[in-house]
């Protein structure tokens, strides 16, 4: 008799503990609704007239045991995942701007007295037009500081550009672009290297006999 009511009282305790349990959800395990998105490791404390650490840290209440557990269990995620999407975010970055620069007419490809594309400026528009990867196919065009030239050197560009591809709907666009080259012109690279393969010495070491193989003196 007195085995069951024992029983009787151990199974009522523990129906009203799972009842707590379920009613009181995280709070159960030391963390409540609004701490559980509070960012993991130590606080910043202000003791002795000083920040410690001095650094910039979380504060408010300790970070739950679960929660400590938690990080240390499944480290270093979620903390690589941000450090992951800034890093692809600016080599993605630096992978446009290097495309927009090479698929930008300078103005070394347009002709000084009549701004029409010389027959670099051509052949470069034709790579951009047919050639180039579909999601950088757009045509920039470098802004002159004459902005009369830069109409002429986009209306060029765009008539060029829609006979290239047959009709003005299947061409890519082309836009506008305030940017100064970084490069150097072909031309002034092939005067420089012809005028250093002409300047170039002879490949033989000077020779100056001495002893018995220099020539007697008459």
């Amino acid at each position: 008799m007195r085995i069951q009511k024992l029983r009787t009282v151990f199974t009522l305790v523990f129906l009203a503990s799972l009842t707590s349990m379920a009613s009181a959800g995280d709070d159960y395990y030391g963390c409540s609704s609004n701490e559980c998105y509070h960012p993991g490791g130590a606080r910043q404390k202000y003791k002795f007239g000083k920040n410690w650490p001095p650094y910039a840290r979380p504060v408010g209440c300790k970070e739950p045991y679960m929660h400590k557990y938690h990080r240390a269990h499944y480290w270093p995620y979620p903390y690589m995942c941000d450090d992951r999407s800034v890093i692809r975010q600016v080599v993605q970055q630096q992978s446009d701007n290097g495309w927009m620069n090479y698929t930008t007419l300078y103005d070394y490809h347009f002709d000084a007295s009549t701004q029409e594309l010389n027959q670099a400026g051509r052949l470069k528009l034709q790579w951009i037009a047919l050639y180039s990867p579909e999601r950088y196919r757009t045509a920039y065009v470098a802004a002159s500081l004459d902005p009369r030239d830069s109409e002429i050197r986009l209306a060029n560009t765009t008539s060029l550009i829609a006979t290239i591809c047959g009709s003005e709907d299947a061409a890519p666009p082309v836009m506008l672009r305030r940017a100064q080259s970084i490069g150097t012109p072909a031309e002034e690279v092939y005067l420089i290297r012809g005028a250093y393969l002409l300047s170039t010495p002879a490949p033989r070491l000077p020779y100056q006999a001495y002893g018995a193989d220099a020539p007697e003196a008459e």
